[in-house]
């Protein structure tokens, strides 16, 4: 879902489009009930009449039904409005805060820094925590906006094939499921929030904090092996890295003592974290 397509989000075609819908249920139920009335309203006896009032009963059977999908479509529509709403509100203010601190969202959702970057380490971690969270928020905008369409979409199959459209969950509450709950949050708590989220929301919070999401107690088990398996990645990653920087110098004759020291640790952690990987690639969990 490209991040410029959210910022024109609204709510009020999708409005009008479900108040249509609801005026034409209404015109179809009054039309069917008038129906219903001449079918009970035919005077005399014989198959004549009992086959006009059969088939007259089976148009007003059929006008019902249409007159519930009708009415089904406003739900859906008035659903898709308030989400769409909340959604197009929600990227346009996220827009707003991020330029508010020199960040820059691109049309796809990517960022970035547009200030005048400082040149102490302070500077860099405060852009950086900045950047992480702009970026948590829209990646979070981005899936309630991929489910809201999924669900409309699936809601209107179902009507068009006879069926009941599935209850539609709020997009300002799913916002809200996507941030992590607050530090000291109970197990049950952490449960009962966990087991809220959608599937593609709980990758979503996988990928953005794996760290957190694997220690916390509430959090199902496989979910909880997936953001472990996640941060390890990232560790070794980093701690490669930072053996290769170490490495680098060593070969290069500009490692002193303090870093040869080092060298030898990562390369211990590595090892070690390495291991960890290969052991549970063999077991296939945690």
């Amino acid at each position: 879902m490209n991040w410029s397509d959210l910022l024109q989000w609204e709510g009020n075609p999708l409005s009008q489009q479900a108040q249509v819908y609801e005026q034409q249920a209404q015109a179809v139920t009054n039309a069917s009930e008038d129906l219903s009335d001449r079918a009970n309203g035919l005077s005399g006896s014989g198959q004549t009449v009992t086959a006009a009032q059969q088939a007259l009963r089976k148009n007003v059977e059929e006008m019902r039904k249409q007159a519930e999908s009708l009415h089904s479509l406003a739900t859906i529509s008035g659903d898709a409005a308030k989400g769409a709403d909340e959604i197009g509100k929600a990227a346009r203010k996220l827009d707003q805060d991020a330029a508010d601190k020199s960040i820059k969202i691109g049309a796809d959702g990517s960022l970035d820094y547009v200030g005048k970057k400082g040149s102490s380490i302070t500077d860099a971690i405060k852009i950086a925590s900045d950047m992480g969270a702009v970026s948590d928020r829209v990646s979070a905008i981005q899936v309630v906006a991929n489910e809201l369409v999924e669900d409309t979409q699936k809601n209107i199959a179902a009507v068009e094939s006879g069926g009941q459209p599935q209850a539609g969950g709020d997009a300002g509450s799913r916002l809200n499921r996507m941030k992590l709950p607050p530090k000291g949050a109970s197990p049950d708590e952490v449960a009962k929030w966990w087991s809220s989220l959608t599937d593609a929301e709980k990758a979503e919070m996988v990928k953005r904090h794996p760290r957190e999401i694997g220690n916390l107690n509430g959090v199902e088990a496989t979910w909880r092996d997936k953001a472990n398996r996640k941060s390890l990645e990232e560790d070794i990653k980093n701690e490669q890295n930072k053996y290769n920087k170490l490495e680098q110098a060593r070969q290069s004759g500009n490692l002193s003592d303090a870093d040869k020291e080092e060298l030898d640790k990562t390369k211990k952690r590595l090892d070690a974290m390495n291991n960890i990987k290969a052991t549970l690639d063999r077991q296939g969990k945690f």
